[in-house]
């Protein structure tokens, strides 16, 4: 489950998105769907491509089906561009386990923000309100509200990857996957 939190001017009436990708930490390396997948019945999710609908809303939130199991935040971008950064250096991850519902956390959508040092900023924020989220959900799926609990963050998740750049990314607070 994520959000995405237009609550301060700056964020308002602005899109984002966010790929999560299917990470094995045993191998450090993110799992890509085989060729052959139809054949064999595949049905595993090894990528998930997240974008804002309403940009006018002040939050919304995004309740998505995936395949228990690992998984990396490959990217995030704000506004109405792709995606061309991946956080193959150190990414954030998480685990889902079978039939959980894992709240990621909001992600708020900055476009030329200006900063404090009169710097522009464009990018995700990210933020945990779990209360908010479960409030949310519950007014449409309570027994999904009821077994909501929120992400095991752990940063400095590497895999192999190309992309035009290439970075990490760093979840405040959470520890090392290296500490698990």
């Amino acid at each position: 489950m994520v959000g995405f939190r237009r609550v301060e001017q700056t964020a308002v009436g602005k899109s984002g998105a966010i790929t999560l990708l299917r990470y094995d930490p045993a191998h450090k390396d993110v799992l890509f769907r085989p060729k052959d997948w139809k054949k064999i019945g595949d049905t595993t999710t090894y990528s998930v491509d997240i974008s804002s609908h309403d940009k006018q809303a002040v939050y919304e939130l995004q309740l998505l089906r995936v395949t228990p199991g690992g998984y990396v935040v490959n990217s995030t971008t704000a506004g109405n561009t792709p995606a061309t950064s991946t956080n193959c250096f150190g990414a954030p991850t998480f685990h889902i386990g079978a039939g959980e519902v894992v709240y990621l956390g909001d992600f708020t959508p900055y476009v030329g923000a200006k900063l404090s040092d009169g710097k522009k900023f464009s990018g995700l924020g990210h933020s945990m309100h779990p209360d908010d989220a479960r409030r949310t959900l519950a007014a449409y799926q309570p027994q999904a509200a009821a077994a909501m609990h929120s992400a095991q963050w752990r940063n400095n998740a590497t895999y192999s990857c190309a992309g035009v750049v290439m970075t990490r990314w760093d979840m405040d607070g959470a520890p090392s996957i290296a500490a698990q």
